[in-house]
Parts: structure tokens; sequence; C-alpha cells
């Protein structure tokens, strides 16, 4: 029976964070194009999606150079849209969208939880 190196782990967790990651920002555009298909005005569709996708985003160059500290912040921050996930599926209407997106966020925690051991452990690192 063969082990997985640490390093391999270190390397799963950080694609399993971005693929999560870039899952979140699909799910989001998708709606905002199935909302503003239903007639719903292209400002408020825009407005709306700015709102949602701009707090992720901010992310994003931390999560490409690999830095702890965005990893670390991003775990609290994908907690509110967690919330948001669970309150939309209790809403009419859109269980499976709320359902995918907590599967979603709840697997991004997860998985950023994981990278922020194996790279602390394994390298040494810190949250700076």
């Amino acid at each position: 029976m063969t082990s997985v190196r640490p390093q391999e782990l270190l390397l799963h967790s950080r694609r399993l964070v971005h693929l999560c990651y870039a899952l979140i920002l699909i799910c989001f555009l998708l709606r905002a194009a199935w909302d503003f298909m239903q007639a719903q005005s292209l400002t408020v569709t825009l407005f709306l999606l700015v709102i949602q996708i701009g707090p992720l985003l901010i992310f994003l160059p931390g999560l490409r150079k690999d830095h702890l500290r965005s990893h670390a912040w991003l775990s609290f921050a994908i907690l509110m849209y967690f919330i948001y996930a669970v309150l939309t599926a209790f809403t009419a209407g859109t269980f499976w969208y709320g359902l995918v997106l907590s599967l979603l966020t709840g697997l991004l925690f997860s998985a950023l939880v994981a990278h922020i051991h194996f790279s602390r452990k394994l390298l040494g690192r810190t949250l700076q």
C-alpha cells in the first residue's frame, strides 16, 4: 500500500481550493444570467452580481500567489456565503441552486482549512 506524500496533499488541496472558488463564481454568473433571462432589468442583475462576486474577487490575487493569509481570510468570508446559500436553499423555487452553492461553499471551506494546515505543517510557513 502506497502512502500519499505530503507535497501531493498540499498540491491537491490547492487545486481543490481553486476549483471550488471558480465553481462558486460560475454559479453566481449563471444565476445572474438566469435572472436576466427571466426579465429582470440589466441594471439590477449587474448590481446584484457585483455585490455577490465583489468580495470574493478581493481574494483572487492572494490565492493565485498562494498567500496563506488570503486563504485564512477567505475561510472566514466564505462562511457568510454558506449562510446565504442555506437561506437560499430554504427559499421557494431556489432549492437546488442553494443546495449546490451550500455544498460548494462547505467544500471550499474544508479545502481552505486543509491547505492552510498542510502548508504550515510541511513548509513551515506562517500566515504572513
